[in-house]
């Protein structure tokens, strides 16, 4: 827009201030000539102080827009399209695979147990750059896609209608958002993770086949190893500096 604009200025003044015509393509490539401080060889020399003003500010508006403009507003755009970004699909259609949605602490650990079975892992995660690191960190150990938790089409392209099981771990309102969108669609078991288990009726209602508490879990072996193990086997091991003697194993003073 700029070059044929100032294109259109020199065809129209340059044969008043300087007397002499010139064609539409010896003005065009005056124009970009001066744009690219190249020179400007093809046209005779300025005689006309307002005509060198106009050369002159055509060069400087051509400086501009290739030191300022073009920096600004190409150069981002050319780094999004070049950036490496992480898959939206997997490259075959799974079945009976267990999906993961988001990449945290709790799913992190669930995954790495996950990855010695034999059934396919698809963690979904809607954090590019999460999901970015977790494609290089899995590789071949599990498919990763990147994408909305409540859009439909990242759910297509987990072929959630063909998953074994569907680990949500996340905070209660997004799972029960989750939930409500995935159970008609799946015969898969929809297993929930959350910090509090008073949510458990909440995303019962709302299609979860399993509603989980970390901490419920971990309270429920410790009173079964109390009750069943009154006694409790422990490891003592005393650091150097105490002078006591160091066991593997072993039970507590007065147990």
């Amino acid at each position: 827009m700029l070059i044929g604009l100032h294109t259109f200025i020199i065809l129209e003044l340059y044969p008043i201030l300087e007397g002499r015509p010139i064609t539409g393509a010896n003005a065009l490539l005056f124009v970009v000539e001066s744009m690219t401080t190249v020179g400007n060889s093809e046209l005779p020399r300025f005689t006309n102080p307002y005509t060198m003003l106009l050369s002159i500010q055509i060069i400087l508006s051509g400086v501009i827009m290739i030191f300022i403009v073009v920096p600004l507003l190409i150069a981002p755009f050319l780094t999004a399209l070049l950036a490496p970004i992480p898959p939206r699909k997997v490259s075959h259609r799974l079945s009976g695979h267990s999906i993961v949605v988001g990449y945290d602490e709790l799913p992190r650990s669930a995954i790495d147990a996950l990855t010695i079975s034999d059934r396919d892992i698809l963690i979904i995660e809607r954090d590019k750059a999460v999901a970015l690191e977790i494609t290089t960190h899995y590789r071949k150990r599990a498919y990763v896609i990147w994408g909305e938790y409540t859009d439909p089409g990242t759910w297509n392209a987990a072929y959630l209608e063909c998953a074994g099981y569907v680990l949500i771990a996340k905070d209660e309102r997004l799972t029960a958002n989750i939930i409500l969108g995935i159970r008609e669609r799946t015969e898969g078991k929809i297993i929930s993770v959350v910090d509090n288990l008073s949510f458990e009726t909440y995303l019962a209602y709302a299609g979860a086949d399993y509603v989980l508490s970390p901490k419920d879990i971990t309270g429920r072996i410790l009173t079964r190893h109390a009750v069943l193990n009154p006694a409790g086997d422990s490891v003592a091991i005393f650091p150097a500096w105490t002078g006591l003697p160091s066991t593997s194993t072993g039970r507590w003073a007065g147990s």
